[in-house]
């Protein structure tokens, strides 16, 4: 009988590398130091690009290896074509048990990235913060519509609720120093699911998306007190954590604003950095870890403050689109090894099929890299000489305002337009639908914040011819979607759903 190969795949939501000190050692805290072990044993891949900078989109590319321009989930309220295939989809059929938690309705079966997942968990918060919501509950105005039946929507909601005052703010969030959004229960059941897999002979995949790196940042105690800047006397349950308040100049942030919420985001990643941990911890005691393919990556990152943004919309800057990834091969193959070439997270499809012995699964893979398959992915590699297998990476963002916020457009018109960027490990050269170009260079300290397009004419006409193809698709999926990209549809969602997407932040109103 074949040996069990069971895959592990956690997305952080929300990270950058910049902010995880096993992908950038020079940040000068240790904002992740299970992973930091763990790297020892793994391969991380320093220069890590997504092809969008928020959630749908980004995990659409990574289950299917294909741009958004491609796959099309660009939209609240678009599903995933049948045309398309996951790779949950190519595992179920080769007989794996396939589990996902999910706490962001983006990756649910609202958007269809459900598809392969024979077990689908997209409630993951304890019953236990749920009970200490009741009493806010019941203390709520009339007509306030901020606790649906779902409990993230209670977590988050409730903390950034401006109807409540000071002091009901405080009490909020000392509460919640005492729970997280689910991640420990996941770790818990994930951990037992792979497990129990695995004494029934047959192979587990287990996909886990977690919300706590995504704001509201909401850390547990310890984590919040050691990342909290010495001396800082602001008050961090009245620091605005909205972002379209932010951008709409609803509200003041002074510089000292956003160095609390940066200490809060590091403390978020760092606890939840403690929770990997525990799960890795359990594989290793349980003699599964070697028997595993575990991966560690995010969707995207997150501005906090960062070119005088918040949040993850608007923009395509390295703050949100570098992100960590850490790929332990199992039996720790490769392991220590830093790969600096460039990679793109949507390879992940085909090297997590490519390590699946099944001749099924090496037949589908072989038809996945005919005919789905964007022509630039590749598997990553293992070798830290080896070539960028995309010496050129792309991201694209195609949806500048959702549905729900097309009130918007008049108040924040330079943010209304398509982007697409070409990005190499020096440079990143970025087009604009309303016309505008430009070109920054990379690791420079400079935060993408000179534009060098006229100084460096060579380097951008280079890369405007190593877009033109991926421009080329990025204008047509534009033209034919003109109607829906430019607000002349309306969306169509359930209005819990609504209240989550709410909730985080995804839109506003």
């Amino acid at each position: 009988m074949k040996e069990p190969l069971h895959i592990v795949w956690i997305v952080m939501d929300a990270t950058r590398a910049k902010s995880c000190s096993f992908s950038n050692p020079g940040l000068g805290l240790e904002t992740t130091p299970r992973l930091e072990e763990l790297a020892r044993e793994a391969v991380v891949y320093e220069q890590a690009v997504s092809s969008a900078c928020w959630t749908m989109a980004s995990h659409a590319s990574m289950f299917t290896g294909t741009y958004p321009s491609r796959h099309g989930l660009v939209f609240d309220g678009d599903r995933l074509s049948d045309q398309f295939l996951t790779v949950a989809e190519v595992l179920q059929k080769e007989g794996y048990r396939t589990t996902a938690y999910s706490d962001n309705p983006y990756v649910s079966p609202f958007s269809g990235l459900h598809r392969g997942f024979s077990h689908f968990v997209d409630d993951i918060m304890d019953a236990v913060p749920v009970r200490a919501y009741r009493w806010l509950k019941q203390r709520r105005r009339k007509g306030d519509t901020g606790f649906s039946s779902d409990g993230q929507t209670r977590h988050v909601e409730a903390v950034d609720y401006s109807g409540y005052g000071p002091w009901m703010k405080r009490a909020i969030w000392e509460a919640t120093r005492f729970f997280d959004k689910g991640a420990s229960r996941v770790v818990r059941e994930a951990g037992t699911e792979v497990e129990l897999a695995h004494r029934a002979g047959d192979s587990a995949f287990v996909f886990m998306h977690f919300g706590e790196t995504h704001a509201p940042y909401l850390p547990m105690g310890y984590f919040r007190d050691r990342f909290m800047p010495a001396g800082m006397r602001l008050k961090p349950w009245l620091v605005n954590q909205n972002a379209y308040r932010h951008f709409l100049g609803q509200c003041r942030m002074p510089p000292e604003d956003f160095e609390l919420l940066t200490a809060l985001y590091h403390a978020s990643i760092a606890y939840l950095d403690d929770q990997i941990g525990r799960l890795v911890t359990f594989l290793r005691r349980r003699g599964l870890l070697d028997r595993s393919l575990l991966i560690v990556t995010s969707d995207h990152g997150e501005n906090v403050g960062d070119h005088g943004m918040m949040g993850h919309q608007w923009s395509l800057a390295d703050t949100l689109i570098h992100v960590p990834l850490l790929v332990r091969y199992p039996g720790g193959g490769s392991g220590g090894t830093r790969v600096g070439g460039q990679v793109q997270t949507m390879d992940l499809a085909p090297t997590l099929l490519s390590l699946i012995p099944g001749q099924r699964t090496q037949d589908e893979l072989a038809r996945l890299r005919e005919e789905q398959f964007d022509a630039d992915v590749r598997e990553l590699p293992r070798d830290a000489n080896a070539p960028a297998t995309h010496p050129v990476a792309f991201s694209e963002l195609l949806k500048p305002f959702g549905p729900d916020a097309d009130h918007l457009r008049n108040s924040l018109k330079k943010y209304d337009r398509q982007l697409l960027t070409a990005r190499t490990s020096e440079w990143k050269w970025q087009w604009a639908s309303d016309g505008g170009e430009s070109l920054y260079r990379l690791g420079t300290g400079g935060d993408e914040e000179r534009d060098l397009l006229d100084q460096q004419a060579e380097t951008a006409a280079a890369l405007r011819g190593a877009a033109a193809d991926r421009l080329a698709a990025v204008q047509a999926f534009i033209a034919e979607q003109k109607a829906r990209l430019s607000g002349d549809s309306s969306l169509d969602v359930e209005e819990e759903v609504k209240e989550r997407l709410r909730a985080l932040g995804y839109i506003d109103g």
